[in-house]
């Protein structure tokens, strides 16, 4: 990658972008998933143990995806100190995260890490040179107020555990961007195997300290905690080598619905009037971006004709 290739953005098409979202949308289920099992799992055992077990799980299937290679690839890539920076902020972002949901519901854990998406539009303007159209601001805008009514914030107690989940969400932010810039210099593989390794290399040091042998329900649960990780990310790397940050933002909205659905059916957690009014304008938010990019699609072939291209 040159220096004029960093600086100017990756050219994302209309086409690309559609799936992008549908890639994106079947991704952010899978970390509603794994999010689930891992608030089950938090209550007893250390957050660093279960991001141990999930990096561990995740290297394997970038080395069946990737070839041996990967290795090779990751290890030598121009860009290999960014990824480890990557993935020290993801580290602590999900550390924070899964902290957090110790003692939040679910569905409130997860709309307060929906601050995040804005964060990601404001931050593709300078970092990134996305251009953010009045819809996609109006879209967010949407989605932001979801988020605020959602989460009552005059009526959350736990205070610190607010604190880790406005933190995560900052983070989050902050790493989608930095994925954003070098997503385009590597094979998705190559960045999800540099990332891990990072996290289990930060994690093999810190567990002869907190470690804390599973039994055989609870392994199989950091496995499924794991695998849900690798197909997460895989998926949301993905879509956002196809779309910009910016339109894959508002669809990460769609997590909330599950996280409803998952905290009611493991926990019996029944969300307020306002989270169900605060979801709703979620995804709405989702569905403008989603609207927006397929009216673009049926508006390019007639261009084309008119141009004689």
């Amino acid at each position: 990658m040159t220096k004029s290739d960093e600086a100017s953005p990756p050219r994302v098409n209309e086409a690309a972008s559609i799936v992008g979202i549908g890639l994106a949308a079947i991704g952010y289920f899978v970390f509603s998933l794994q999010d689930a099992t891992v608030k089950w799992l938090a209550v007893g055992y250390p957050v660093a143990q279960l991001m141990f077990m999930r990096a561990v799980v995740i290297l394997p299937f970038c080395i069946v995806f990737g070839g041996v290679g990967v290795v090779r690839r990751a290890l030598t890539s121009p860009i290999r100190l960014r990824l480890v920076w990557r993935a020290v902020v993801l580290v602590t972002a999900w550390t924070a995260y899964y902290t957090a949901s110790r003692d939040l519901q679910l569905a409130v854990l997860t709309t307060i890490y929906f601050s995040s998406p804005l964060l990601i539009a404001v931050l593709a303007m300078p970092f990134l040179k996305e251009r953010v159209t009045g819809i996609r601001w109006l879209s967010l805008a949407v989605g932001f107020t979801g988020v605020v009514i959602a989460a009552r914030p005059s009526e959350l107690g736990h205070a610190s555990a607010v604190g880790l989940a406005l933190l995560a969400a900052a983070l989050w932010a902050y790493a989608n961007i930095l994925i954003r810039q070098v997503v385009q210099g590597e094979s998705t593989t190559v960045v999800l195997f540099a990332s891990n390794l990072t996290i289990a290399v930060i994690g093999a040091l810190v567990m002869p300290f907190v470690w804390q042998p599973p039994g055989a329900h609870d392994l199989l649960l950091m496995l499924l905690v794991g695998a849900c990780g690798a197909g997460g990310q895989f998926l949301t790397t993905a879509a956002l080598r196809r779309a910009a940050a910016t339109v894959i933002a508002p669809i990460s909205f769609s997590s909330l619905i599950w996280a409803f659905f998952l905290g009611l059916a493991i926990w019996g957690e029944v969300p307020g009037l306002t989270v169900f009014v605060g979801a709703a304008l979620i995804l709405l938010s989702g569905a403008v971006v989603a609207l927006g990019e397929w009216r673009g699609i049926r508006r390019a072939p007639a261009a084309s004709a008119a141009t004689g291209d």
